[in-house]
């Protein structure tokens, strides 16, 4: 991105309203609520002496037959109800299954989210609660859960409205950071960090992750990888800025520990920040993101590549607000492959915000979608998902008993609207971990189509309170094939796929490779690939003397060997030492039989192998990182 302060003085304050005025392309939605048998669920009238309100839901596939359930939680103190899941039946109706979920005791909800914090390949449920111990349900993979947060280590009592998972020292274990805001009113409560110690077990690293700092009013915690190390990055997003503590970000040192690099990257603001959501919104590089507060204000800031640093491009987008903002979302709403805005409103009618599809140094404001049947109810919360999976990005509203805030009653405590615009072409990608986390979350998916290079990370929390749909949505616009999907992975493993038809959901499995059994001289071993992605494609597995320097691929990746003449024998067909790799590649996996010789002088020789996949063409689609080391004995 080019320097954006010669193109500030280009926008005039005329421009300025007369594009806040005006109205983009409708964006078509229908309440279905009833039809869909999320009818009768009571308006939320959760309030507290100390002003706190609102409940989370969250969506989430947790019987894995590939749509998205619901969890939906209940009143609070003035008319308690139950916690509710609802079973996606497929065709946009659901069932309510709470009865045989073992969900059932309402603690004071805060924040619900989905994860799988055991890697056993089923979504587990965490609840934020009140001023009391959270609860953290584990999926028996059949539909049922059972409380573990006490036995799992998630002791704490909070002020929490906000849980956000992430593997923040790449073990492959999803770890937790816990946003508190007031232990008691006026006395903001510290926020936590645990690590995931393994199958879903935590342990408080707050303090030595140099992350106990106290002071502020901290709605939640957003992992974003806002350099692209590799390492997720962490926002808090504060309340009441100015009297306590502006919103940070704290860089992840990839050492276990943070640094506040809030002043140096132009990330300290003194706010009311609420909602939060991040996303590339240029198609440029550089993740951008979106902070709702008080009226008028909220804050866009955009990454700058040439500096890297944030610059505040919130008026000159026409991206200010005006009124009282809470959940924000970043999605491509229309499917034309830029992603869009959605801003929920406390006290008047949320905003869509439609990408006006130009380079940020143009500095065109974003335009407010024409958005029939907005809703202008008490709200705080919302999910974004695409809940008939037909690609186009529905949204659930929920909404709150509080007339005295300035906007009307629903007669519904929720509202599903689908997504009903024109049909444009999209595709959505699932990542299922294998060496990484089992969500694959913090992995970068770039899709090439419709003449644009967009870049998401499968990211977690974002929102306020509610847990969103999860899989990687983009539009592509008129194109029927995908030109590339390309995953890199926390792990470092990179996939690609080519000419993919679009209108679909594309599930990555991340490729894993190993030794079996022991490099004994004499004997026989297997080096073992997976990469079902990629079934019905061609593998090599190929040895090397050295790892470095690393062999340069003409995309851009590298094979994690020095190629040599141990490199050239491995691919001779027939040779003595490694038979079988180079095949086609099943769906369970390919490997290569690496026979030692029985030669003593071997004993300690150190080698290394490598494996890819490749199409027909000799196009590479899978590439490992690091090197397999083999050490003979």
């Amino acid at each position: 991105m080019s320097s954006l302060s010669q193109g500030l003085s280009r926008v005039s304050v005329p421009l300025l309203i007369a594009v806040l005025c005006s109205t983009a392309t409708s964006q078509v939605f229908e309440d279905v609520t009833i039809q869909a048998g999320l009818g009768g669920i009571p308006l939320d009238d959760s309030i507290y002496p100390d002003s706190v309100y609102g409940v989370g839901m969250c969506a989430f596939d947790f019987d894995r037959d590939g749509d998205l359930d619901l969890f939906v939680g209940g009143n609070q103190l003035n008319n308690p109800t139950p916690h509710r899941l609802f079973r996606n039946n497929g065709n946009l109706t659901f069932t309510d299954v709470t009865l045989t979920s073992g969900i059932d005791t309402n603690n004071v909800l805060r924040s619900a989210q989905a994860a799988d914090v055991d890697n056993d390949g089923d979504l587990d449920l965490y609840l934020s609660n009140w001023k009391r111990r959270p609860q953290l349900y584990i999926n028996d993979g059949q539909g049922h859960f059972v409380d573990e947060a006490r036995n799992r280590g998630l002791l704490h009592r909070t002020a929490a409205w906000g849980a956000t998972f992430a593997d923040f020292d790449r073990d492959g274990w999803l770890d937790l950071y816990i946003g508190n805001r007031f232990s008691t009113p006026g006395t903001p409560q510290d926020n936590i960090l645990y690590r995931n110690t393994g199958n879903g077990f935590f342990e408080d690293v707050t303090a030595a992750a140099m992350l106990s700092a106290a002071g502020a009013a901290t709605f939640f915690g957003a992992w974003i990888d806002y350099n692209e190390d590799g390492y997720p990055d962490l926002c808090t997003i504060n309340d009441k800025g100015s009297s306590y503590d502006g919103s940070r970000m704290f860089r992840n040192n990839g050492d276990g520990r943070f640094s506040d690099v809030s002043s140096q990257i132009d990330a300290y603001y003194e706010i009311d920040g609420m909602g939060f959501d991040y996303i590339d919104m240029f198609n440029d590089g550089g993740l951008d993101y979106y902070v709702s507060d008080l009226m008028p204000d909220h804050l866009l800031q955009v990454w700058d590549s040439n500096t890297n640093r944030y610059v505040n491009l919130t008026d000159q987008l026409g991206l200010r607000g005006g009124l009282v903002g809470w959940a924000v979302h970043f999605s491509d709403f229309d499917n034309d492959s830029w992603p869009d805005l959605h801003v929920v409103h406390m006290n008047g009618p949320n905003h869509l915000y439609r990408n006006p599809a130009a380079p940020v140094e143009a500095l065109q404001p974003w335009p407010r979608a024409t958005y029939p049947n907005a809703p202008s109810h008490v709200q705080m919360t919302a999910i974004v998902a695409d809940f008939d999976n037909d690609g186009r990005m529905d949204i659930l509203h929920r909404f709150l008993d509080l007339a005295i805030l300035g906007a009307g009653l629903s007669p519904e405590g929720l509202m599903l609207q689908r997504n009903v615009s024109p049909v444009q072409h999209w595709v959505k990608v699932d990542t299922k971990g294998k060496v990484s986390n089992a969500d694959g979350f913090g992995a970068r998916v770039e899709v090439w189509a419709n003449g644009q290079h967009q870049r998401q990370y499968r990211r977690h929390g974002v929102g306020i309170m509610s847990g969103n749909d999860i899989r990687v949505h983009f539009g592509c616009g008129d194109d029927a094939i995908v030109d590339r999907i390309k995953v890199t992975w926390p792990s470092g493993i990179v996939q690609e796929m080519r000419n993919v038809p679009a209108d679909q959901i594309v599930e990555f499995v991340e490729p894993s490779m190993k030794l079996i059994g022991d490099p004994l001289i004499g004997r026989a071993c297997i080096i073992d690939l997976k990469s079902p992605t990629d079934a019905g494609l061609n593998y090599a597995i190929v040895l090397a003397a050295r790892e470095h320097p690393f062999t340069p691929l003409p995309d851009g990746r590298s094979l994690p060997i020095a190629i040599d003449a141990l490199t050239a024998l491995s691919i001779v067909p027939g040779n003595a030492l490694i038979h079988g790799n180079v095949a086609a590649l099943h769906r369970g996996g390919g490997g290569g039989l690496l026979t030692i010789p029985n030669n003593a002088g071997m004993v300690g020789m150190r080698l290394f192998a490598t494996g890819f996949t490749f199409d027909q063409f000799g196009g590479i689609h899978t590439v490992f990182p690091k090197a397999l080391r083999i050490d003979i004995h």
